[in-house]
């Protein structure tokens, strides 16, 4: 039989012209420091001692990092001072009893780089938003081309690089008898002492032993611990030999038992008005119980780091992936009226973080099959009278599930589920014969397949005339994929897909339903009959009802991407507390 030559010759034409869019187109705040003024040195340096008056010395930043495990507590903590040619005092107190407080000096210090799983988070409900609409197609082009659908341009929080916290520390016996030393160190330039204190009075005289010229109740601070399961640190900075206009970094490494983690604030209230940023890191997922006076100054925010090496100093093992808290202080000195304590245990949003970027497959599936099905049930009764019943809603599910194929299994499934009540018995005879001869899933299929390849294609070609460069942000969004540090598989292979299904599986799609569509020779008559009884000749169906599925179909994807999108505006509620 011969074909005419149109029939070879436009669904060739249309898939060529699709082919032509494939062209390229330490400020300090867990303690005191104190500058011994100019020719007074400490008389644990090698040098003389000589008596003279005291400053607080200038502080710029001050690291922390904290391991906490089985009760115990490890602070690394890390001070920049500017330097200077004149010695220094560090005091900070321990909520522990000095025979229980360790102190040592480390040259290492622990780099921590992570990602921040709030963000993480985040990007894993924008990834699923996005898959989901792009299961309807043509979001993608309605977005304004691949790239901004994409997002290319996503802005949410990835990657904070954090500072190193360096180590070090040192112990000295004590003179004065109401002050106990218990344990002392030495190491490169810096020396360090456990101590603890009866009186206040006797740490100013012990402090005025070492050099420094104070007299009493000029550190109201240190008058709070006196008295209380409290140990104090005390350590001597050597002179610089540096600019002063350069700074220094000097650290101590502290281990002591606790039921809570601690960090020392209170110390720096003496500086007053002086606004002195602290940076802690916490190993694990802690909650920080801020008080009112620093609140609104805190920033807290949660890592994973799986490059890390923490050292066995602060965790006896160093697992692949190193989860750590990052608490953030800028809040003038005198807001630190009291010592900070942080809760062991997570936040519910830390919880709720990590589920979510750890399994987005599983949040992403249960979130589209519950909104596929939703969509079809609320289109369904919306639109089908008649399937407002438990085996409708049961038809009505499955095309749904068929959703899981992207909008075109919903198109399909719609077509061969979704039946007519036949009501003209004439229709009804013609109907069984061109179902005897296989034009009833032929000719549906043809016009489903249209239904979802002639749009895509015109917007395919569209796209290239409003210079979308489809193609190009594909491969170049990729690119990013790949080189990502955190290297989405699940993104890559849904663009990988994608490329397939546009370029290959709908210009495939747009030639079969051109051979299913035909017509045999002799059979013209009968859809002419179709025709006069009020019947698509496509969808072998009442023209109402063909009106009714395709209104359905709008519906179902309208209502598909509202709920996604309603979903996920929820969701991400919890992760901005």
């Amino acid at each position: 039989m011969k074909i005419p030559l149109a029939t070879i010759l436009l669904p060739v034409t249309v898939v060529a012209l699709f082919a032509l869019t494939l062209a390229p187109s330490y400020t300090f705040a867990d303690g005191i420091v104190i500058r011994y003024p100019s020719k007074i040195v400490s008389p644990y340096l090698n040098e003389p001692k000589r008596w003279g008056d005291w400053t607080y010395a200038d502080e710029y930043s001050q690291q922390a990092l904290i391991g906490y495990e089985n009760g115990i507590e490890k602070m690394l903590l890390s001070i920049n001072l500017q330097a200077s040619r004149e010695d220094a005092v560090w005091i900070f107190p321990v909520p522990a009893p000095p025979t229980k407080v360790t102190v040592d000096l480390k040259s290492n210090s622990p780099q921590l780089r992570g990602e921040e799983i709030t963000g993480k988070a985040k990007f894993a409900l924008f990834s699923i938003k996005r898959f989901l609409a792009a299961t309807q197609l043509y979001p993608i082009f309605l977005a304004g081309g691949w790239g901004n659908f994409w997002g290319l341009h996503y802005s949410g929080p990835l990657y904070y690089p954090d500072a190193p916290a360096s180590l070090s520390s040192i112990a000295i016996p004590s003179i004065t008898t109401d002050v106990v030393a218990y344990k002392h160190i030495e190491k490169s330039g810096l020396a360090a002492e456990v101590i603890t204190a009866k009186t206040a009075r006797g740490v100013y005289q012990y402090l005025r032993e070492k050099g420094l010229h104070i007299e009493e109740n000029t550190i109201p601070a240190l008058s709070h611990y006196i008295g209380k399961d409290f140990t104090f640190v005390v350590s001597w900075i050597a002179a610089s030999d540096t600019a002063p206009s350069t700074t220094r970094s000097r650290s101590v490494l502290v281990a002591f038992p606790t039921t809570k983690i601690y960090y020392p604030l209170l110390p720096t209230s003496a500086y007053g008005n002086k606004e002195i940023p602290a940076t802690i890191r916490v190993i694990g997922y802690r909650t920080p119980e801020t008080f009112n006076e620093i609140r609104r100054y805190t920033k807290v925010n949660y890592f994973i780091d799986q490059t890390a090496s923490i050292g066995k100093h602060l965790a006896p093992t160093t697992p692949s992936e190193v989860p750590y808290t990052k608490i953030e202080i800028y809040a003038p000195s005198k807001a630190f009226t009291q010592d900070l304590w942080i809760d062991p245990r997570a936040p519910f949003r830390v919880h709720y973080s990590s589920f979510l970027f750890q399994h987005p497959i599983l949040s992403g599936s249960i979130l589209f099959f519950l909104s596929s099905v939703l969509a079809s049930l609320i289109g369904g009764w919306i639109v089908f009278r008649e399937l407002r019943n438990k085996k409708g809603a049961r038809t009505l599910a499955l095309v749904g599930l068929a959703n899981c194929v992207s909008i075109i299994g919903t198109v399909i499934a719609t077509t061969l589920l979704i039946k007519p009540k036949e009501q003209n018995p004439r229709a009804a005879s013609i109907t069984n014969a061109l179902r005897e001869k296989g034009y009833i899933w032929r000719r549906r299929l043809a016009a489903s397949l249209y239904l979802i390849t002639v749009p895509v294609l015109a917007l395919e070609i569209l796209s290239k005339l409003l210079s979308w460069e489809l193609v190009e942000n594909v491969t170049r969004e990729a690119r990013l994929i790949i080189h990502s540090p955190s290297n989405s598989h699940v993104e890559l292979v849904l663009y990988i897909g994608l490329y397939i299904l546009l370029y290959f599986v709908i210009p495939l799609a747009f030639i079969l339903a051109f051979f299913f569509k035909k017509i045999r020779k002799g059979d013209e008559e009968l859809f002419n009959q179709l025709k006069t009884a009020r019947y698509s000749v496509w969808w072998i169906s009442p023209r109402r009802r063909v009106a009714k599925k395709l209104a359905f179909l709008f519906l179902f994807s309208t209502i598909f991407l509202a709920i996604p999108w309603l979903t996920v505006k929820l969701a991400a509620l919890p992760l901005n507390v």
